[in-house]
């Protein structure tokens, strides 16, 4: 999985083909997972709306908030979920194996489909 941020976000601005093709050439999209939301901030909104307008099957449900807790973590070279599991952070990333498992099973290994965008040019 790729992530990428509201602020440095490929995919609305039609360049995700290009990275794709160019970089990464055997790129499968398992699905888009909006990061460092603001529910506070317009902008955020704006973005989510815009994402699951044109990737509907591919925006995940579950949204990664801003959290101190997140980016506290690194510093304390742990993961999240053994720095502080009931940070809003923590929670969100659980939510989202919930949110993984659920489209593709408890018992299947996850399969990435190969996204493919309309009318995108390098």
């Amino acid at each position: 999985m790729i992530a990428t941020t509201l602020f440095c976000n490929p995919l609305v601005s039609g360049n995700h083909d290009c990275i794709s093709r160019q970089s990464l050439p055997a790129l499968d999209v398992e699905g888009i997972l909006l990061t460092m939301f603001d529910s506070r901030n317009r902008l955020s909104h704006q973005v989510s709306d815009e994402i699951r307008t044109h990737f509907k099957e591919l925006a995940f449900t579950t949204v990664i908030p801003r959290n101190v807790r997140l980016s506290e973590s690194p510093s304390f070279g742990k993961p999240v979920a053994l720095y502080d599991i009931q940070s809003r952070g923590a929670l969100s990333y659980l939510d989202l194996a919930k949110e993984m498992v659920s489209r593709h099973g408890s018992n299947s290994s996850i399969k990435s489909t190969t996204y493919e965008s309309e009318g995108a040019s390098c």
